[in-house]
């Protein structure tokens, strides 16, 4: 449950991103891994051996399939690559973006 957590915390940092209801997604997340756990053999097999990093970018590509269909807007706001598993970028702190923005040099 804490994967999950975890990559809904990575959308909170994508700027315009608020996702809305994550309960729900949480529980679509979960229900979708197992109703494919109980189909198929390589996904159950997968993760008895300990593929985290696998099940991590199934549950990146379901979650953007899901907000595309029920909220597109945030969908639209998601990096390229996160439906293919890549994780959200940090938003840097408004300290560190005025350290990065300071041309005095």
């Amino acid at each position: 449950m804490r994967g999950l957590v975890v990559i809904l915390e990575e959308l909170e940092q994508v700027p315009d991103c608020r996702v809305e209801d994550q309960s729900r997604l949480i529980a679509y997340l979960v229900q979708r891994a197992e109703e494919i756990a109980a189909t198929n053999e390589s996904f159950r097999r997968k993760l008895r051996g300990g593929r985290w990093e696998w099940l991590y970018s199934f549950m990146h590509h379901w979650l953007a399939a899901e907000l595309q269909r029920t909220q597109p807007a945030v969908f639209r706001h998601l990096p390229p690559r996160f439906a293919m598993g890549a994780p959200a970028p940090r938003r840097a702190r408004t300290t560190e973006r005025a350290y990065l923005m300071d041309t005095s040099g």
